[in-house]
């Protein structure tokens, strides 16, 4: 008996070894190929996917609720089991990957089937819904932010290509007013020369002397027009105190701080780098002039070239610097940078403007000669109303 059971275990273990009794070689080999190719292993040990019992699973944002696979090995963070079966139930972070069993989170079946494998309702932890919600209220305020910026953006490219063009109207309108006057001038230029032509001359050399005329006629008043075009947005400003150093870019800032605080003094608020093309100190540094009967340093003239919309603002507030309450700001004038012609016209106006005063009898009436270059006129107004008279003709 002891031998018949002995050679019964032996057979057994024969059996066991081969695969089971019914399997026969063909099963042992089976076996040992299932455990070559990963298939068949104990949990902790190494998958297919080189996964052991505690590395991490591979997170799935399509489906956060979906239980994992035969070949997974996932770990609760609550509890610390192992799950591997394909029907086990868990729920991964969508924040930080983490996995909670559904009897740690106190969850039925019925609901983690309702919520499984929908993309609506993401999982998250506890620690990471505080930092989930205060992305997205960070995010949602951006995302204001951004669009207020935008907004307000768009508002003002509308406002400033309304003003262009209104100014490109305006241009338009100025620049055949220019042309108008400059042709007649041509014209009567052109007219006069030919009427003082030597009437000894003979006709082929008077045309030819005409035909010179007219075009350094035409020469002279081209460059007038482009000259006129180039000076159309320039200021001149007297009397704003010059910097003493020696550096030159110290000195530039210097000024355009000065001409900051002299446009506040008339209320016009101006940008520098968008509002002020250019600026620049002519003539020589330490001139020495009398003042009231007294020798003093003068500061040299100042010229401006601002945008259209600023210089039309400055010149209609220019008036108020007589009213200021520094006398500092009463000494400073702004006026039009005109050309030699418009000079010479702005000079006969004002003598014209002089004898009427002279002549004039009721002494609460000025004559004051006002207006842009192109379009310099003489207005009269009452000197108790000239605060109130249109800024328009009152910038000189």
């Amino acid at each position: 008996m002891a031998s018949n059971q002995e050679t019964s275990e032996a057979e057994s273990g024969e059996e066991e070894q081969n695969g089971g009794k019914d399997g026969g070689p063909h099963e042992a080999d089976k076996n040992r190929r299932n455990l070559t190719q990963g298939k068949g292993t104990r949990k902790g040990s190494v998958t297919e996917k080189g996964r052991g019992k505690h590395s991490p699973p591979t997170v799935s944002t399509k489906n956060t609720h979906k239980a994992p696979s035969n070949t997974d090995r996932w770990d609760c963070d609550t509890c610390e089991n192992e799950f591997a079966d394909k029907s086990d139930m868990l729920t991964t972070c969508e924040y930080c990957g983490s996995h909670r069993c559904i009897s740690c989170l106190g969850m039925t079946k019925t609901v983690y089937k309702a919520i499984s494998g929908r993309p609506d309702l993401p999982w998250l932890c506890d620690k990471c819904v505080v930092k989930s919600l205060d992305s997205i209220r960070q995010t949602k305020s951006i995302e204001t932010r951004c669009t207020d910026f935008i907004t307000e953006f768009q508002r003002k490219v509308d406002e400033r290509m309304g003003r262009l063009e209104k100014d490109v109207l305006d241009m338009k309108g100025n620049m055949t007013s220019m042309k108008d006057e400059l042709m007649k001038e041509i014209k009567d230029t052109v007219d006069m020369a030919a009427g003082k032509s030597r009437p000894s001359e003979e006709p082929n050399q008077a045309s030819e002397c005409d035909k010179l005329s007219s075009e350094k006629i035409v020469q002279q008043a081209a460059h007038e027009m482009q000259s006129r075009m180039e000076r159309a947005n320039n200021v001149i400003i007297f009397n704003m105190k010059e910097p003493a150093g020696n550096l030159k870019d110290e000195n530039m800032a210097q000024d355009y701080e000065e001409l900051r605080n002299i446009c506040k003094e008339i209320n016009v608020d101006i940008d520098v780098e968008n509002d002020v093309k250019s600026m620049k100190r002519i003539g020589k540094k330490g001139q020495v002039r009398k003042v009231h009967g007294n020798e003093q340093v003068v500061p040299r003239l100042t010229v401006v070239k601002f945008t259209e919309e600023v210089k039309t603002k400055v010149m209609k507030n220019a008036h108020k610097l007589r009213f200021s309450a520094e006398d500092y700001y009463k000494k400073i004038g702004l006026k039009h940078d005109m050309t030699k012609d418009e000079r010479s016209q702005d000079a006969k106006l004002r003598r014209d403007a002089k004898d009427k005063q002279e002549a004039e009898e009721d002494a609460n009436l000025l004559y004051l000669v006002r207006g842009p270059p192109w379009e310099r006129k003489i207005i009269k107004v009452k000197k108790s109303a000239q605060r109130e008279v249109p800024p328009e003709l009152l910038a000189g």
